[in-house]
């Protein structure tokens, strides 16, 4: 008896997966009081500093006979470690970006 077997390919050719690393700040200013006509409203900033593991995954597409694939899809799946007191710095963050 004769055994059949087929390749499995993880990942297309159109496709690729990479690791990576963040490292972020970023700031979001905070009300001082009920007074809106003043031009020091906001004064106090929220800081977050942010650490963490992701992987990416971009899918090329809009390719022919002729040219190269001129579009692609990224996938980002991150998770955010906190450094700062801030709670929005902490947990998965998921980023979809298509370049047309």
């Amino acid at each position: 008896m004769g055994r059949h077997e087929r390749a499995i390919r993880p990942i297309p050719d159109d496709c690729g997966a990479s690791p990576e690393v963040l490292a972020d700040a970023a700031y979001a200013f905070k009300g001082a009081g009920n007074n809106r006509k003043s031009m020091h409203y906001f004064t106090r900033s929220i800081e977050a500093y942010r650490v963490g593991p992701g992987l990416m995954w971009r899918i090329w597409y809009r390719e022919d006979d002729y040219h190269a694939p001129r579009s692609y899809l990224d996938i980002i799946f991150q998770y955010r470690f906190r450094l700062s007191d801030a709670d929005r710095a902490e947990g998965l963050a998921i980023r979809i970006t298509n370049v047309f």
